[in-house]
């Protein structure tokens, strides 16, 4: 069986226009229905006392409208949502990145692991699309980039770091676009090459 599709500002839109067309139907309707029957009232019209309160056609036009409203703010909160999350990844990945060629220069060599000693609050970075404790898959593929799986879920950590080229990629949500990978990850070059944080091998983030 088929189930109800995810709520999304397109789909409350949806819904909001599609009642309002239903309510300015219903009240031309109705405008139609009043002309033709006010025009010779009955005596049962004339005595029948005036009703209070909101009409069907009234409802319906307030529910349409603020469903038109609720659409634009799911849309606005939900694009200030990701911008977010984008940052916070960025300033990950050009930290930790610092720091990693930083360990290069002193060393001869890339560090096998990325260390939550690194980092003033001494755990890893949180990722956004990541739920639970943050972690880092560890290969050592000379050439590679970035991971084959960009995204989190499945088994697949949500940072990636390779050895090898001292490449450390950050890992996005399940449901966004290859775009927005690249776009956390500095284009995909090597992000945070000669950058130093304060305090010596130390990354500001956390």
């Amino acid at each position: 069986m088929g189930g109800v599709g995810p709520l999304s500002s397109e789909n409350v839109g949806r819904v909001a226009w599609l009642a309002l067309w239903v309510a300015v139907i219903a009240d031309s309707r109705s405008v139609a229905i009043g002309y033709a029957t006010t025009r010779r009232p009955c005596a049962w019209q004339r005595r029948r006392p005036r009703r209070l309160g909101f009409s069907i056609v009234e409802l319906i036009v307030v529910v349409a409208i603020l469903g038109i409203v609720a659409s634009i703010a799911v849309r606005r909160v939900g694009g200030m949502a990701q911008k977010s999350r984008i940052a916070v990844l960025q300033m990950t990945v050009r930290n930790v990145s610092g720091v990693v060629h930083e360990y290069h220069g002193v060393h001869g060599e890339y560090p096998p692991e990325i260390l939550a000693e690194w980092f003033t609050t001494g755990v890893l970075p949180a990722n956004p699309y990541f739920a639970g404790t943050p972690t880092v898959e560890v290969v050592n593929a000379p050439g590679v980039t970035e991971p084959t799986a960009k995204r989190v879920g499945g088994g697949n950590d949500p940072y990636w770091y390779n050895t090898a080229d001292g490449c450390f990629r950050a890992r996005v949500g399940a449901t966004v676009s290859a775009e927005v990978f690249a776009t956390v990850n500095l284009g995909g070059a090597r992000a945070g090459a000669g950058v130093v944080s304060g305090g010596g091998a130390r990354a500001g983030g956390g």
